[in-house]
């Protein structure tokens, strides 16, 4: 079973068939236009009913309406809430920016396609759907769990920026051709020496202080060199032959 938030458009009228059909197929899905017994979603003619001859001024305004904010809030706690992110298409702006905020924080999503202009960065979506019955086979065969973090993405795509950034350096243990990677033939012990030194490089740029984005590069930094040390232990059999063997006591006493 999966947390399902549907983007879609109020003049879709595939979207109330889309979250039957989830429910029906046992997940459990948020329906903007019913978020909860009784509540009707939010309609911007409760703020006023000549809401569509509004200025830019005014729509600006008006989102700081407490009709609004109780509004933008239910749908954004559904959207942390929620697993996978299904786009029922046709869709406007909201719906594309729900879409995006999904990818951006790392949730499984999945688009059901409809006749209309092709659009190009849909490809950056994990499922393209053409039926409904397509769709459901698609959420029924994800393994869903809990959502990741968006700390976790955003120091992930800091860590590979940091990998990208420094393949090219010259290292003879780690790039004795100039081809970049490779921290399968560095000892675990020599990997956790530099994973030292760039914990030291951290604590100094936070004393300093360096700009945020300096602080989370030589977070990356770190992160990377354990990443690697993670990955010597990845494989069972290669457990008894990765141990630590004999870092010096300065580095035993950083790492604890």
């Amino acid at each position: 079973m999966a947390k399902i938030y549907v983007a879609s458009s109020w003049r879709n009228k595939n979207q109330p068939i889309v979250v039957n059909t989830l429910r029906i197929a046992g997940h459990e899905v948020y329906d903007f236009r019913n978020p909860t017994d009784g509540d009707k979603g939010f309609h911007w003619s409760e703020i006023d009913e000549y809401w569509e001859k509004w200025t830019p001024e005014q729509y600006r305004e008006n989102l700081k309406h407490p009709v609004a904010e109780k509004g933008f809030k239910s749908d954004m706690d559904a959207m942390k809430w929620a697993e996978v992110f299904v786009g029922v298409m046709p869709f406007g702006r909201s719906a594309s920016l729900e879409m995006g905020w999904a990818v951006g924080h790392g949730k499984t999503t999945i688009l059901l396609l409809s006749d209309g202009e092709p659009e190009l960065m849909v490809k950056m979506l994990d499922y393209i759907c053409c039926t409904t019955p397509e769709l459901i086979n698609a959420v029924n065969n994800l393994k869903t769990g809990p959502a990741i973090d968006p700390v976790v993405v955003a120091f992930e795509k800091t860590m590979q920026y940091k990998l990208n950034k420094n393949k090219f350096k010259e290292c003879e243990i780690m790039n004795p051709d100039g081809r970049g990677r490779k921290w399968d033939n560095c000892e675990v012990e020599w990997l956790f020496n530099r994973m030292v030194e760039e914990t030291e490089e951290l604590l100094e740029s936070i004393e300093l202080p360096a700009s945020a984005v300096e602080i989370r590069n030589e977070c990356a930094d770190v992160g990377n060199f354990a990443m690697m040390i993670y990955d010597k232990f990845l494989s069972a059999d290669a457990c008894s032959d990765a141990r630590l063997g004999g870092a010096n006591e300065r580095n035993r006493a950083v790492a604890r």
